[in-house]
């Protein structure tokens, strides 16, 4: 919100805080992804948010991506910053990444009693998903590969809509990278809100092989960001360089403003 970053110092912090004071799910992930797929089978309207960085950076710069990523219904930390942030405000959590939620989804035998479709990606994944939906029997069907802009076209929005309900969908997960997808989720909800939405990225790439993962090493000491960053520089370095100074910012303004809260 650069408008509140100009006309008021608490604004971007009060923002801020309405995201990471939210009730984070931090069980392990197999039961994480468990409760996704009985919510998508019951039919009970889930739109889960995978909160990194670039995210709270995103809200930072636009009041109206602050409205629809609050208007998710499902909490889960991506990210040690984001992990550090929450533990400011006093709850202690775990951190779950997009990736390993969607691969677990995926790989469970109960993603079979639903049907899962998916927006974004390209002819490449939609081969190596039909592949593997023949081998494993799972229901992963092609919404759309169209590509999509901002601002987003009422046109496509309605075109999708109505793929979803024709292959009757139960899951959608929608990689085409923040902030389009969660702003496609958004628009996809008014009409269909009893359906489940993950914004996935590039953790479709990540289960199909068609891009490589950092090691678990890496994985485990919260250190993929370097991989990727060493693996798409030029699309990553300007990205986490941003989220980085960010993170410092508000960091700082976060614990100044709690040190004058004390002093009241």
């Amino acid at each position: 919100m650069k408008k509140l970053l100009k006309t008021d110092n608490d604004g971007l912090v009060n923002a801020i805080s309405v995201l990471v004071e939210n009730t984070y799910i931090s069980s392990p992930i197999e039961s994480i992804a468990n409760e996704i797929l009985s919510r998508a089978k019951a039919k009970n309207g889930t739109r889960v948010i995978t909160l990194n960085l670039q995210i709270l950076r995103l809200v930072s710069e636009s009041d109206s991506y602050f409205r629809t990523i609050r208007h998710s219904n499902y909490w889960i930390a991506d990210g040690w910053p984001i992990v550090k942030l929450i533990r400011i405000f006093g709850q202690i959590i775990n951190r779950r990444t997009g990736a390993d939620l969607v691969s677990e989804i995926l790989n469970s035998k109960a993603a079979r009693d639903i049907k899962i479709g998916f927006i974004g990606g390209n002819a490449e994944l939609l081969n190596k998903i039909n592949n593997s939906c023949n081998y494993e029997g799972n229901q992963i069907m092609c919404i759309s590969t169209e590509q999509i802009s901002l601002p987003l076209k009422k046109t496509i929005i309605n075109k999708i809509s109505r793929k979803i309900k024709e292959l009757e969908c139960d899951l959608i997960l929608v990689a085409i990278g923040s902030p389009k997808q969660d702003l496609v989720i958004y628009e996809l909800a008014q009409e269909l809100s009893n359906l489940t939405y993950i914004p996935c990225g590039a953790s479709l790439d990540f289960q199909y092989k068609l891009k490589k993962r950092a090691p678990v090493l890496l994985q485990k000491l919260s250190m993929e960001w370097i991989w990727r960053a060493l693996s798409e520089p030029r699309r990553l370095l300007p990205r986490y360089f941003k989220d980085l100074i960010f993170f410092l910012e508000i960091n700082y303004r976060i614990k100044n403003e709690s040190r004058n809260r004390e002093k009241l």
